[in-house]
């Protein structure tokens, strides 16, 4: 049995969705990501350069303003994390789908040693 890992964009009005990629290294560029966020963009949040307690302060703070505009957050791998305002139409398997956990380092271990269990 095979798992289909392909997420799947749609924008609900006519525009192309963007994408906006970052590398976090320190908490003040959160603010240019939730504006990113704010002006309807999906945002990909790199957070291994940041420690601990300040990577998960700012997943905080992105998830906090993802919900505020009913958008989705994403788990897609160690310490990085999509952020999908409303307006982009999200499908994805289930198990990419995880609510924002306060240990990402657990987290991260706990998915990937799933991973490794899975029979292709």
């Amino acid at each position: 049995m095979t798992q289909n890992n392909l997420i799947d964009f749609k924008r609900i009005d006519s525009q192309p969705p963007e994408v906006v990629v970052m590398e976090l290294r320190s908490e003040q560029e959160t603010c240019k990501a939730l504006q990113a966020l704010q002006e309807r963009k999906m945002v990909v949040l790199k957070l291994n350069r940041l420690s601990f307690d300040k990577a998960q302060r700012v997943v905080d703070w992105m998830a906090g303003g993802t919900h505020a505009i009913d958008g989705h957050t994403v788990w897609i791998g160690e310490q990085t994390f999509l952020f999908v305002p409303s307006s982009i139409q999200l499908a994805a398997p289930k198990t990419t789908v995880h609510p924002v956990s306060p240990r990402l380092s657990r987290r991260s271990s706990e998915v990937n040693s799933k991973k490794a269990s899975t029979k292709i």
